[in-house]
C-alpha cells in the first residue's frame, strides 16, 4: 500500500493503514464494489463534459497489467486541450507515493487552464 517509507513515519503508516480499513469497507463501497461491471458499462461511452478541466493520474504500473487502462481514460476526454492524463511510474495507489508530485502538477495544470494565477 504504502511504498515510500521515507515519506511517512511508522506510527503515520500505521494510522493511515487503519484509517483505510476502516473507511473503505463501508456497506456503500462494498455496493459500488458488487455493482462495478454494471457501473463501468453505463459510464463507458459518457464524456466529460467540454469545458470542464480535467487531469487524470494514471500508474503506469497499471497500465501495463489492464488491458487498455490509458485509452479507457482518454476516450472520456472531450476536450484534450482542457483535459489530460499524467502518468507516474508506481502502483495503483498513487496518492500515497506521489502526493507531492501529484500536488504540483494540481497547481500547475489549474493555472494552466486558467482555474487559478
Amino acid at each position: 500500500m504504502i511504498k515510500n517509507s521515507n515519506a511517512y513515519s511508522k506510527e503515520e503508516i500505521a494510522v493511515l493503514r487503519a484509517m483505510y480499513s476502516k473507511h473503505c469497507m463501508t456497506k456503500a463501497m462494498i455496493n459500488e464494489s458488487n455493482r462495478i461491471t454494471e457501473n463501468s458499462k453505463v459510464a463507458y461511452n459518457l464524456l466529460f463534459p467540454e469545458e470542464v478541466p480535467v487531469l487524470i493520474f494514471l500508474s503506469k504500473q497499471s497500465e501495463k497489467t489492464i488491458k487498455d487502462w490509458g485509452k479507457l481514460h482518454t476516450n472520456a476526454f472531450a476536450n484534450t486541450s482542457i483535459q489530460r492524463i499524467s502518468k507516474l511510474e508506481g502502483p495503483h495507489y498513487l496518492q500515497w507515493d506521489y502526493s507531492d508530485t501529484m500536488a504540483e502538477q494540481t497547481a500547475s495544470f489549474l493555472k494552466e487552464v486558467g482555474v487559478t494565477k
